[in-house]
């Protein structure tokens, strides 16, 4: 009898990255003056890199969520995931080995 552990693995996806903003209290606090009102209800926020380095990793992040939904082909084999990955619980699928991947084990950030 074949283990399970040979047939499929549990991914999880999880991904966080730096949105490169910072609030600008004083631009806040001239806009407020201008508009007649006070800082509490005005924010102003910069960006620290430009808005087409952040589109490049939203784009990533995006079609590894959509691959994983069955929604695009992935990037390594072209090939689409049909109706998507079973799910095991909220934040974990099943992923079959008959899509070509061998378990790796790797280290949660969470778990550091």
């Amino acid at each position: 009898m074949t283990a399970l552990n040979d047939k499929a693995m549990l991914v999880s996806l999880d991904i966080a990255y730096w949105r490169a903003t910072t609030t600008n209290r004083k631009a806040a606090d001239t806009a407020a003056d201008a508009l007649d009102t006070t800082g509490q209800w005005v924010n102003v926020t910069g960006r620290l890199i430009s808005k087409e380095t952040l589109d490049k990793i939203r784009r990533i992040v995006g079609q590894a969520r959509n691959y994983l939904e069955g929604k695009t082909p992935g990037a390594a084999d072209g090939k689409t995931l049909p109706g998507g990955l079973p799910h095991w619980d909220k934040t974990t699928r099943i992923l079959p080995s008959s899509h070509g991947f061998s378990p790796v084990a790797t280290t949660s950030r969470r778990s550091m």
